[in-house]
């Protein structure tokens, strides 16, 4: 929050310089961004990519003091554009508030216009005398401002809502029953049920929760030569659509940071390829984890595999630990120092077993080889 001490603020951006991630979600109001861009651009840290809400990604004011571009390339969500019909004609047509009771219409003529009704006691002599008659039309000001139409919308529709759930508590045809005691709590019911269309045919309803259909325009950060910010419109997110046709990508190029082509990634680790398993680092998040050679013997065909499987036990892990393919017979050689000694040790059993044997054969009639059974003792 803006109102935070500094050492926070410090707190956070150190935070983004030491962390390995690329990617910022920017939840806050736009006064709040403004501390943090300013924060930002005293530390020049850019190459992030920001993604915003509805409250600042669309705000010229933030962008005019993006003066590092830390920001070129942001995306996230606008209320989509409208229009309410007979606004733009209200907002001009204020001529009528001209009254000279009225005091916060005058000031806000001379404001707007930098001139002075005749009775104004601040009048001077080189100073324009207002009219009351001056033209809306040509003046730049926030008071003539249709960008905040989207806005205007939703409380036309709030406005809207509250008169339909009116309408029908009232039972009101040609006229209302006046009889009904309203309270805040009947209102809210009511509301949560209608359902209608606004002239400029769209439907206004509420879910179980009490929430409307969440509608958003796309909004992508485009730098241009002049060195301005183009907000540009390159999807569209309707929850009111099926599944499926819920969010709408135009065909238009997005600037992702640094003026880049491609889509950013942000991961704490890379994948890990079969023949690996993941393991999780001790006291970071889930998405942290090292990439484990399999055993031999065992495999792991997938990317990102939690385990690895033993092979059967004719079957052995190739060199990758990506497969299971089948044990090969090898033989030894004649040649090779094992094989020797092998053969070595068993000649060297077998001659004395034939002398035992021979032994045995020759004394056979002794006490000895009887008593041991001269049968069994030749086997």
């Amino acid at each position: 929050f803006r109102t935070d001490p500094p050492d926070k603020i410090r707190k956070i951006i150190g935070i983004i310089k030491t962390s390995t991630s690329k990617v910022i979600v920017a939840f806050l109001s736009h006064m709040d961004m403004d501390v943090l861009i300013h924060e930002l651009s005293h530390h020049k840290l850019t190459g992030y990519q920001w993604v915003g809400s509805e409250s600042w990604i669309s705000d010229s004011q933030i962008a005019a003091m993006d003066k590092h571009h830390i920001l070129d390339g942001a995306i996230g969500l606008s209320i989509p554009k409208a229009h309410v019909s007979g606004m733009r004609e209200f907002m001009l047509n204020v001529k009528q508030l001209n009254s000279s009771s009225n005091e916060l219409f005058t000031e806000f003529w001379e404001t707007l216009f930098s001139c002075k009704f005749k009775q104004s006691k601040s009048l001077t002599v080189n100073q324009r005398e207002c009219t009351g008659h001056e033209d809306l039309t040509g003046v730049q000001h926030v008071f003539t401002d249709m960008s905040l139409m989207p806005i205007f919308n939703n409380v036309y529709k709030g406005v809207y809502a509250v008169a339909h759930a009116l309408h029908s508590i009232l039972s009101c045809n040609k006229t209302c029953n006046s009889k009904v005691q309203l309270d805040p709590y009947m209102i809210l019911q009511h509301i949560k049920k209608i359902q209608f269309k606004t002239k400029e045919g769209d439907e206004v309803y509420f879910n179980e929760n009490g929430d409307p259909a969440a509608k958003y325009e796309i909004i992508n950060w485009q730098p241009t030569e002049n060195d301005t910010t183009d907000f540009v419109t390159v999807g569209l997110h309707d929850a009111s659509l099926p599944a499926e046709k819920q969010l709408n990508l135009q065909n238009k190029s997005l600037n992702w940071v640094q003026n880049s082509q491609q889509v950013p990634v942000s991961v704490c680790s890379k994948k890990c390829p079969p023949g690996t398993r993941k393991v999780l680092q001790k006291g970071k998040p889930v998405c942290c984890y090292d990439c484990i050679r399999c055993a031999e013997g065992e495999v792991s065909n997938i990317t990102d595999s939690i385990t690895c499987v033993q092979c059967h036990p004719e079957f052995w892990s190739n060199e990758r630990r990506d497969a299971c393919v089948k044990k090969e017979a090898e033989f030894l050689s004649y040649e090779e120092i094992m094989g020797a000694l092998l053969i070595a040790a068993s000649l060297f059993g077998t001659c004395v077993t034939a002398v035992v044997a021979f032994i045995f054969f020759r004394y056979r009639k002794t006490p000895i080889v009887r008593a041991n059974n001269s049968e069994l003792s030749f086997l």
